[in-house]
């Protein structure tokens, strides 16, 4: 079940990031999915395979119970307050750090919360 879901959210908010983005699952289980976004960054010539600060966008299973129950209608709405949301806070990040080559930034966590559909 979670695998078509992990599938949905991903083709859904796959659009709003660079085309080069790696989407990975991870962390996936009975509370929540997880998904990881990061990419090339391409901007600092001494690291051309730096990647970007991690996003971790989270969907508690509360979220995805809610988004399941609607109707295809109010499914679609929710989809679209869903990548609404993530684009907003994906205009206001700033992919770019400081950390060393040998050190991975932290994570930034983006949580779909049931309020936000």
């Amino acid at each position: 079940m979670y695998d078509s879901l992990i599938n949905h959210y991903t083709q859904l908010l796959k659009p709003i990031f660079p085309p080069d983005a790696d989407f990975l699952s991870e962390e996936t289980t009975e509370d929540a999915i997880i998904i990881k976004v990061c990419w090339y960054l391409g901007s600092d010539p001494d690291r051309k395979h730096k990647r970007s600060r991690p996003i971790k966008i989270i969907i508690p299973r509360e979220t995805i119970e809610d988004h399941n129950l609607e109707n295809d209608s109010d499914r679609k709405n929710a989809d679209k307050k869903i990548f609404n949301f993530v684009k907003n806070k994906y205009k206001n990040f700033n992919p770019n750090h400081d950390f060393p080559q040998q050190e991975v930034p932290p994570a930034v966590e983006w949580i779909i919360s049931s309020d936000l559909i």
